[in-house]
Order: C-alpha cells, then structure tokens, then sequence
C-alpha cells in the first residue's frame, strides 16, 4: 500500500495497534500490522467548507504523494496528514476516508493556470498528483488528467485541453493525441487567438520530450475551424514560446523564439525576421523566453529572460531598449502586458515575485495585493473581471485586482453603424471586426434616452431620420467601466421585406454558421422556428457542441426514429471524464416519443422558452414535449460564447440532412397544446429576433441586418 517506500510510521497513541503507514498510497493496521488495508490514491475526498458544511467528494485523490501523519495525543481517534492534496483529517477510528479541511481549494502544488475571455467565469489549472482542478460559478471541483504544465483553452470555444483527458472519439483534439497519454503533462502549452476570426486558434509548444510515447509537436500549429483539425504554420523551424495576431489593417502574425522575433503579413508564406541583443540571455528548457505584443500595434514588443532582464522595442525588433531598471535578477518567466493600457507591465520573476511597470515610468514596483507571489509559477490577466490571476506550486490560486482596470477592446471608442432599414425597422450595430461573445452589455441611446432591448444590435420602428443613436458598452463582470460610442444620425433607406415562399437551401453536404447569436438571455421569452424537410437525422441546430464537454447553450436535434430532443445548458458544464457521482451529460433534457418528426416531406419545427423557464417543443404547432428551467438554472442564459449553427452543432460536427426552407427567432414564447405558426410580415416584424431570407443562387441573409451567412461545406 505504500508504493515500495515509507515517508512516515505512526502509532495510535490510544491504542498501540492502530498503526498507519505511507508515502504514495497509503495503509491501515488495527492488529499491530498483521494485516493491512490498503487506501487507493485516486479516491476522491469531501471538504470542509468555510461555513461547516461538507461537500461531497469536489476535488483530488486524498493519498497523492503523502508527506506528514500525526495522531492528536489527547483527541482518540483524531489523525491529521498533509499530502499534495491539501491538509485532511479522520475523527473516527475506522473512517472509510479522508476529509479536507482547507474547504473545496485546498492549497495545491499548482504548475500552471487558465482563465477564459468570454462567457461565464472558469478558471482550470494543472497540479501535481491531483488533477486538473476548475473553478466555475464560485466552486472549485476536480476533473480529468494527472499532473504537470500542460493546460491550454479556446477562448472562443472554451474548451479546455490537458494531459491524459480523452474526449468523444477525439473530438477537438486532432494533432494532440499522440500514444497513451495524449497530451503529456511536462509541457508549457499556450494558446493564442485571432480576434477577428473565431475560427481560428494558434497553439504552441514550450517543450519537446523525447520518448515517443510523451512526443508532442515542436512548432507552430493553427486551427481554421475552432479546433476540429489542426495544421502546422509554413516555414516555422524553430520552438515559438509567444504569439500574438494584431488588431490591425493588415493582420501582422509575430513569434518569440528564443533568440529572434518573426513577423509575418500573410499567415506564414513569408517571414521578417529580427534578432535579439546579443547581450539579451534566453532560458531554459520550457521557458526559453516571455513577452507581449500589443496587439493595438505589432511593432510594439516587449521580451523577458535571465537576469531580470526585460527589453522593450517600438520599431518590430529593430532597436531594441533595457527597461530592465532595478528589476532582481532572476529569471522573467511571465511578462504580461495589460491590453488597454499605454503600456503596463507585469513581470514574474523567478524566486523573487511579481513587479509593477506603469506605462512611462523608469522603475518597477514590487506588486503584492495582500500577498506576496514570491514563489508562484504562472500568472494570467482576467480580462472579463479585471484581474491577475496567479498560481503557486504549493500556496494554491490567488486573485487581485489589476492596478489601472481599464477597457480592452475599445479604449480609444468605438463607431457603430445603420445595418438596415427594412419594413420600418431600423438596425444599428457595432462598426467594427472584433468578435466578443457574451463579454458586454449592451446600452443604446436614442436622442440621449435608453432603448432597445440590451442586445448587440438596436430594432426599432420608432426611430426618425436625424434621430441621434449612441452605444454604451459595459463589460459584463466589471461594468464601473465603460466605453461610449460615437453618435450617429439614423437615416431613411427603406427596403422592402422578401420573403421567398418557394427558395429553400439545400443542407445535404454542409450547414450554416449564424455568428454569434445573444439573444436568449435569462428570464427572456424566445421561440425559435425552421421550416425544414429531412433526409438523415443529426443535429438540426444549436449554440454548443453536441458532445458535453464545456458545453453552455443549447442543441436541438431529431434521431433516426423520429424523437425530437433539447439539450439546455445555461450553466457551463464540466470535463466530467472521471468528476465524481456527476453524470457526464448536465444539460437538461426535453425530448419527443418516437415518430414526432417525419422525414421527407415539409415540417415546422420548433421550440419556446418561457420568461419563468418553462420549454415547449413543437412539431408543425403542435406540442410533442416540454420540461422546465430549475430556479437555479433560471438566473442563468442560454448564450454561449459558440456560433449558433443550423444543420450541424457548433463545431460543425453531427449535422442532420435535407432542406431548409424558413427560420426565425420571436421575442415571444407559445404555450398549450397548439399553436399557428407566425409568419413574417410588415405587421409582426416587430417581435423578430433574427428571420432568415433565402435567394436563389445567392444564399441565406438575415432579413433585418442585411448579413449573408455562412454555407460551410463539410470536411
């Protein structure tokens, strides 16, 4: 039961035959060691909260790497240990296990840590012996993997990758599956993304083992379809430890390696390349180097390496400037820049701490918020929330506000522009190329009072020519801040409503990509309706990946027989592969008998949600399922950081075939037992959402903003 070796031998102080022995695992003798009982490594343990109460079973394997046992000497029975896992206690003298007493986040030896951009707040971090531990909604919970650095995420999937997790048939990994393991934990995987293409996510590898068995992918590789299939960047020939795709016109791609920098304009076919000082020292192994790039403009970079050194370049590498100042002369292992700022600086600096750089200043400031980050290993900027995030291999995870919270995307304003004007409808939108899934709320103003409905785009029949139209944006988790528009004068371009009868898609060899679609928030009534005619079942339309993994949203879709089921996630699930007594699926369910839906000929299909979370599912108006929202599940919004796909689930994946004649999202909700399908028209224009028109030869558009949507064929 102890792997071979001992770390410690205790006996019971009350009675001499109660002895207990460990190192990895861990055993038990209550006949002066006879026999033993043996605790296996991977059982979960429950935890003491702040308040005195137990959750059951949230976090690690209570024998990981065991180092200390002591038997109280005046309370029988009472034994604490400290292990990776935290410090956990027994008070009964034949306790089947162990319970934690540092409460659902106990201090573990973490080696790295994440934090999403979009949607709901979720922090995950990789630890040694325990797993990969997540934080969502307030809640630290484990899950799958073993140990190590590798941890990476989408943050516009927010699906999360690390060692030894399998997923459904390999969904969403592609390349990162090598052998066994998968992906191997020794790794210092990042993640970077284009902020103008969701579809599009860049992942390098800080180092490279040797046994085949662990070999991960030593360059550069890139997604064009949110992680399905992955593919090496051209001429990279080297290990790339930063990346970063400017918010530019052109795009400029820029790499740190060890020893140079490279820039490109046209995704790689071509590289300029600059090399550091000569008097600049790179590290070793998985951090060879940090940096940042302000994406604002590429030509701005700074680098960190050995010796406290930090270098600072305003021309894309070819002057270079020592800002090192009176940093300690450690290693800089993370260098973070604070996007939205002039240019503050983060530095982590191996042994000594985090430092402080304003933008302009000469000197850094040792920056602790409470707490000193002297012995910390990564540290990460919540950008939602305003934040440092950092992780310590052995204190645990810490957060504190950032020193200047300030706007990201916007800082400098931002246009917004007339999308439509159609059936006395006016459309107003954002004017800019950035994609930021559930980040903001959304504030209009016509002529200085607020309209609208909170949603990204403005729908109005009551506005008038010259009317004046501004945006407030707030974002989400920190909404002190806020960026105001530029005010535009709303103009009359009439348009007639098409509407097609006869034009339907066919949706047989791809599906179609909607964009981001924030429209069912919580609390609100929504009714969703396609007029389809299938010829395969699969996946008829959705906000999340049909596969549980992450997913938030929601996922209709029609089985072979005929069963019309809805999948609703308004909390974020978990990588529950081994999260204990959870089932893998926590989406709610709503689901049809057989035979609801009938192939080969024309059919509505719909769903409506409630404002108090009741779902009805119909077919052709007439109702075939319903369920309900819990109360815990109502405060909560069905918008996913996600596109909404029609034919297929988020990632393009699992779609069903045939035509689609019809779509359209209301701002209202059906109930009973039937209902008359509504069609679009001059009179009912004003509760849709979203309706999709369809031309012969040219397409799907979205009637009230005018936008062509995707056809993305399959793979």
């Amino acid at each position: 039961g102890s792997s071979g070796w001992t770390t410690f031998f205790e006996v019971d102080p009350f009675d001499k035959n109660h002895l207990m022995a460990s190192s990895v695992g861990s055993c038990e003798s209550f006949d002066g060691g006879v026999n033993w009982k043996p605790f296996s490594w991977g059982k979960r343990a429950d935890a003491v909260m702040a308040d005195g109460s137990i959750a059951p079973s949230p976090h690690g394997g209570h024998n990981a790497d065991n180092h200390v046992l002591k038997f109280h000497p005046r309370l029988k029975d009472f034994r604490v240990k400290g292990c990776d896992a935290g410090i956990m206690m027994k008070r009964e003298k034949r306790a089947t296990n162990w319970i934690n007493i540092n409460g659902d986040m106990p201090a573990f030896l973490w080696y790295s840590i994440i934090v999403n951009e979009f949607g709901d707040h979720y922090l995950a971090g990789n630890t040694q012996d325990v797993n990969v531990q997540t934080n969502r909604y307030g809640r630290w919970e484990n899950e799958a993997g073993y140990e190590g650095n590798s941890i990476f995420i989408n943050p516009y999937t927010n699906v999360t990758y690390y060692p030894c997790c399998r997923t459904d048939k390999e969904e969403g990994q592609g390349f990162l599956e090598p052998g066994w393991w998968k992906m191997h934990s020794w790794t210092m995987v990042k993640s970077f993304v284009n902020y103008s293409n969701p579809d599009q996510l860049f992942v390098v590898m800080g180092r490279r083992e040797d046994a085949k068995s662990k070999q991960l992918p030593k360059w550069l590789y890139m997604t064009n379809d949110r992680g399905v299939h992955y593919q090496r960047v051209p001429n990279v020939e080297k290990e790339v430890f930063i990346v970063n795709m400017s918010r530019t016109k052109p795009q400029v791609l820029t790499l740190l390696t060890a020893h140079d920098l490279m820039q490109s304009l046209d995704m790689g076919k071509t590289w300029k390349t600059q090399a550091y000082p000569k008097y600049f020292k790179s590290g070793g192994r998985m951090r060879k180097v940090s940096g940042s790039i302000n994406p604002e403009n590429p030509k701005q970079i700074w680098i960190g390496g050995m010796n406290g050194k930090v270098l600072e370049t305003l021309d894309g590498g070819k002057k270079w400037k020592d800002i090192s100042a009176n940093l300690p002369k450690g290693q800089v292992v993370e260098l973070v820049y604070h996007e939205g700022t002039q240019g503050d600086l983060y530095a982590l600096v191996n042994g000594f701490g985090v430092f402080y750089r304003a933008s302009g200043a000469k000197e850094w400031k040792f920056w602790m918020d409470g707490y000193n980050l002297k012995d910390f290993r990564e540290i990460r900027i919540d950008y939602p929330n305003q934040r440092m995030v950092a992780a310590s291999y052995g204190r645990g995870a810490w957060t504190a506000p950032l020193m200047k919270p300030c706007e990201r995307f916007y800082k400098n304003g931002f246009k917004i522009k007339q999308l439509n004007d159609v059936a006395g409808v006016k459309v107003f939108g954002v004017d800019s190329d950035w994609v930021t899934p559930d980040y903001y709320r959304y504030k209009w103003f016509v002529n200085g009072k607020e309209a609208g409905r909170g949603l990204p785009e403005l729908r109005s029949q009551n506005i008038k020519s010259c009317d004046s139209i501004q945006l407030v944006l707030q974002p989400r988790f920190t909404p002190n801040i806020q960026t105001k528009s530029s005010v535009l004068k709303a103009v009359d371009a009439p348009k007639t409503l098409k509407q097609n009868a006869d034009a339907s898609l066919m949706m047989t060899e791809g599906h179609l990509d909607l964009g981001v679609l924030e429209l069912f928030g919580a609390g609100e009534k929504r009714t969703w309706e396609m007029m389809v005619k299938l010829d395969a079942p699969g996946v008829l339309a959705g906000s999340r990946r049909q596969f549980y993994k992450d997913a938030k949203g929601w996922l209709l879709s029609v089985d072979q027989g005929g069963k019309l089921t809805m999948l609703l996630s308004p909390k974020q699930n978990a990588n529950l592969h081994r999260t204990f007594k959870v089932d893998k699926e926590q989406a709610i369910r709503v689901e049809s008998a057989n035979g609801a839906v009938p192939f080969k000929q024309w059919v509505m299909i719909s769903f409506s949600i409630s404002a108090k979370g009741g779902v009805t599912l119909f077919v052709d108006g007439k109702r075939v399922a319903q369920g309900t929202l819990g109360s815990l599940y109502q405060k909560h919004s069905l918008n996913s950081v996600m596109n909404t796909c029609v034919f297929s689930d988020s990632m393009g994946l699992h779609g069903a075939k045939g035509r689609l004649k019809s779509l359209t999202i209301w701002d209202l909700s059906m109930s009973g037992e039937k209902y008359l399908p509504i069609g679009v028209d001059s009179q009912t224009i004003p509760h849709v959402l979203y309706a999709l028109t369809l031309e012969k030869g040219k397409g799907a558009f979205d009637v009230l903003t005018g936008k062509k949507m995707h056809f993305r064929k399959e793979k």
